[in-house]
């Protein structure tokens, strides 16, 4: 982006040859809601003085304001109407504030004002001054009775409909400027609460509350109207998020509240419901069942959280530590993804070698021994064959193992014999396996109806 001709350039505004020498000297100060009652006397007395006085907007009570006492001014109004978009409209409003010296009046707090900070990175040398006012959503949190230092988050309406909300929160939602904006606004909302929880909704100085499901048409529309949402506990939600679920386990194992039978569980006593969550999962999979599926992967995150919750009140990791682990695992063997490493796409080969390097295995011995001891004994089978294979080690002599089953030592023989010709025909033997069970039981059924 060329921002030094963007500040020449822009809107076909140019600096003198001399203007270009100075530094550019800019006062901003936040103007208030709008209103011109929310006009601090510092700021009123620093637009008095201005020898060029620019505002935000002219579409506001405090523009007619400053106008009726004698004040002469810009807007930025012009810029917007003729900007493709908010991106076009910032580059072209910071141009033109860097034009030369003034005092711009923005809505809330200079903080907020995107064609500001522009100006501040496309001219490092800007000598800028700043004076806060009073925001739209310091005005609307007040007359909604909530706290802004109590955790709130704050959201413009378009940041709020493109941020991961998980409602964990006091949330005071602001700019909410068409119909449209609203709607989505309120479908959004209407996930994760119910059609009855209490609202606030700002209109300018005016405050009503009401269920979230008359919320909709309650607005007027505008830069200063607003909604806001108390925190509100797990019972009053509809849609829960990964912290809820963390919620309700400390609750569960709670040493005066919670259930003697969450309380009592172990690393070692959950081992088993793991791996059965882990099985319904798959089965849930098998039987295209994307309901069933939803539900068993609940099963499974929830014994995945049991064991970073027991994890946690031993001091041994968390919940955090195990995000943090997998995330740089996938980072690390995602080179071409994270760091544009050579742009080349997925190899395989790249990701055995950089497990192989995670985990210091140099020989075929010790990838062998990584095999989990633990794993279904046919899939390890299968695990030990195709992984001895990337070593160059074959298993042919195996077929002589189908010959003759005398004692336990051949029996193994021929199944680990079985797996190989499974897996030298492209088949898995799990699956090959879980097929004929199922072959078998139905030709059992068959023989039953016949």
């Amino acid at each position: 982006m060329l921002y030094f001709y963007l500040r020449r350039e822009a809107s076909g505004f140019r600096r003198s040859e001399k203007e270009q020498e100075q530094m550019t000297k800019l006062l901003a100060a936040g103007m208030g809601t709008g209103r011109h009652e929310t006009l601090t006397l510092g700021v009123l007395e620093a637009a008095k003085q201005a020898e060029r006085l620019v505002l935000q907007t002219g579409n506001v009570e405090t523009a007619e304001y400053l106008s009726e006492i004698g004040l002469s001014f810009e807007t930025l109004d012009a810029l917007y109407d003729e900007s493709e978009d908010f991106d076009d409209f910032n580059e072209k409003a910071a141009a033109f504030l860097l034009l030369k010296d003034a005092v711009f009046l923005t809505l809330g707090q200079p903080s907020d004002n995107e064609a500001l900070r522009l100006a501040v990175e496309i001219d490092p040398s800007l000598e800028l001054t700043v004076m806060g006012g009073l925001s739209v959503e310091s005005e609307a949190a007040a007359l909604a009775k909530m706290k802004m230092n109590a955790g709130m988050r704050l959201y413009d309406a378009e940041e709020f409909l493109n941020t991961r909300f998980q409602a964990n929160d006091a949330i005071l939602i602001s700019a909410i400027d068409d119909a449209y904006t609203a709607s989505e606004v309120i479908l959004k909302l209407k996930r994760w609460y119910k059609p009855e929880t209490e609202v606030a909704v700002i209109n300018g100085s005016k405050c009503r509350y009401m269920p979230l499901e008359e919320a909709e048409n309650a607005f007027s529309y505008g830069y200063n109207c607003c909604l806001a949402i108390d925190k509100k506990t797990l019972y009053d939600k509809e849609c829960f998020s990964y912290e809820d679920l963390k919620q309700v386990l400390i609750m569960l194992r709670d040493d005066f509240d919670g259930c003697p039978w969450d309380r009592e569980q172990t690393h070692e006593s959950l081992r088993r419901y793991l791996i059965e969550e882990a099985f319904e999962a798959s089965e849930a999979i098998d039987r295209d069942d994307m309901f069933a599926l939803s539900d068993e992967l609940g099963d499974v995150l929830l014994q995945i959280m049991f064991h970073a919750q027991i994890a946690d009140e031993m001091q041994d990791f968390d919940e955090y530590d195990i995000c943090t682990e997998i995330c740089k695992k996938m980072m690390h063997r995602h080179p071409h993804i994270f760091l544009g490493s050579s742009g080349e796409g997925f190899a395989p080969e790249n990701w055995e070698e950089i497990k192989k390097k995670e985990k210091n295995i140099h020989s075929l011995a010790e990838a062998l021994e990584d095999i989990p001891k633990a794993m279904d004994v046919l899939l390890r089978a299968e695990k030990l064959i195709t992984r001895s294979a990337k070593y160059g080690k074959e298993f042919a002599y195996l077929t002589e193992a189908f010959m003759t089953c005398k004692t336990e030592e051949e029996a193994g023989n021929m199944l680990m014999g079985a797996v190989y010709a499974l897996i030298k025909n492209g088949f898995c033997a799990e699956a090959s396996l879980a097929s004929a069970c199922g072959r078998y039981l139905e030709s059992v059924k068959n023989e039953k109806n016949e």
